[in-house]
């Protein structure tokens, strides 16, 4: 997510700071956290519908919080991911966050959450950005691969 810690051992993410959202708001610091410090914050122990439609940052909290998370019990149910790819609106989407997420980028990690129980229930095309879309993860296995259909 493009993390840096501050003097607070907050995470921040300088690549933000140009984003059109953030030129629009008064206050320029901007904390991020972890899903898993997320849920500590708010005390949740566990996440049904989790959605993000955060420009490009979406990459790296799928990856490290989710894909590579060793925690099966700690994933949430269900994902709703707008997801920026390379050629992304960089007037929204900072470019260093997409300028890798190639196609097949974008397919390998569908596979990766495929590994992780997750399928694709819902695709939409963002009709503003062709580099964009709208994806809806459904977790139908939970104890991924023991539980694994027979073929």
């Amino acid at each position: 997510l493009g993390r840096n810690s501050n003097k607070d051992g907050n995470n921040t993410a300088n690549s933000f700071e140009n984003n059109e959202y953030s030129r629009r708001s008064q206050n320029k610091t901007f904390i991020f956290h972890t899903l898993s410090q997320t849920k500590e914050i708010l005390k949740h122990h566990h996440i049904h519908v989790l959605k993000m439609d955060i420009e490009g940052f979406e990459w790296d909290i799928l990856q490290k919080d989710i894909i590579e998370n060793p925690n099966s019990d700690d994933l949430p149910d269900q994902l709703l991911v707008e997801v920026h790819a390379v050629g992304a609106a960089p007037r929204f989407v900072p470019f260093h966050l997409t300028w890798d997420k190639s196609r097949r980028r974008v397919n390998d990690m569908v596979l990766g959450m495929w590994k992780r129980g997750y399928r694709v229930v819902y695709k939409l095309n963002n009709p503003y950005d062709r580099h964009c879309a709208d994806l809806t993860f459904l977790r139908v296995y939970r104890d991924w691969p023991d539980h694994r259909p027979s073929v």
